[in-house]
């Protein structure tokens, strides 16, 4: 019998998998009115984020009101507003959280008079019904936290609604929000879940250590029962993280870390003798800046 004409063949399988769409960027948004209160249209509103130098525009609508989408959180930016017949105003300073919009409302000034007008900034959110809390911390508060093993657990005890249980083993401290379970919580890094879908680690995350290094995020954000159609995939709460990025500014960053070994002892076995943890070394280094300046 003759076989000829072989040919291999590949099999491709695709399995569903559920998206999930966790917001990881924020809003801005507000009212330009003249002095006296009457919404101004047709304004230009340019919002700059002053560490890349991104800028993003908008124009107020019949009502005064523009949005602006989409913008990376922390800052500082700069919202300057150039009207018809209204001097240019600018807002500088403005920092903005994780998923939370930001408003800001600006008075303008007819071109040529003295008459006074006022600035109010505001980060209330604009639900006018909170359906839950969000503590949100930036790069600069992760640095200056004090942390023994730099992991996430240490950060989200930060919040007071947040509690970590540190005697256990590492690989079994989980974050508990709300008092629930620490496998109904959701972990998601740039929109991204790092839960344990399996249900082998009691910690409730995909790994055992710590899924990020503290130095990549940009912002982290606990957010307890947020009613929102981004969220999903929880019970208790969400732990929301924005990686880190470049800017316009050259940065370099290194450093070096020892845990456990003779600095850190575990349980005590005797009256005399410690059970020490076995010393863990970490190094690390992080280099940022721009291809593009402005622009990538």
């Amino acid at each position: 019998m003759l076989f000829s004409g072989l040919v291999p063949m590949t099999t491709a399988m695709t399995i569903a998998t559920p998206a999930l769409a966790q917001s990881t960027t924020s809003a801005m948004t507000g009212v330009i009115t003249d002095f006296v209160g009457n919404p101004v249209s047709g304004a230009d509103v340019r919002i700059i984020h002053v560490p890349t130098g991104t800028v993003s525009r908008d124009r107020t609508n019949n009502q005064g009101r523009f949005t602006a989408d989409n913008l990376r959180p922390g800052g500082p930016y700069k919202v300057t507003v150039t009207a018809t017949d209204y001097a240019p105003r600018e807002e500088e300073n403005i920092f903005i959280a994780l998923g939370r919009p930001f408003e800001i409302s600006l008075s303008l000034q007819p071109v040529g008079t003295r008459v006074e007008s006022t600035i109010t900034v505001s980060g209330d959110r604009l639900q006018t019904i909170e359906t839950g809390t969000v503590s949100t911390f930036s790069a600069q508060q992760i640095e200056d936290a004090a942390t023994q093993e730099r992991r996430l657990q240490e950060i989200a005890r930060l919040d007071p609604k947040a509690f970590v249980d540190l005697g256990d083993d590492l690989e079994d401290q989980g974050i508990s929000l709300l008092g629930f379970n620490t496998r109904f919580n959701n972990v998601v890094v740039d929109g991204i879940s790092l839960v344990d879908s399996f249900g082998t680690t009691f910690s409730g995350l995909a790994t055992s250590g710590s899924p990020i290094s503290l130095d990549a995020i940009e912002s982290f954000s606990v957010e307890t029962a947020p009613f929102d159609v981004q969220n999903s995939n929880f019970t208790g709460g969400q732990i929301n993280i924005v990686t880190r990025s470049g800017t316009n500014e050259l940065d370099v960053r290194a450093f070096y870390s020892r845990a456990g070994g003779t600095i850190l002892s575990g349980d005590r076995a005797g009256p005399e003798d410690f059970n020490r943890r076995d010393a863990s070394d970490r190094w690390a280094i992080t280099i940022s800046g721009p291809i593009i300046k402005d622009k990538l």
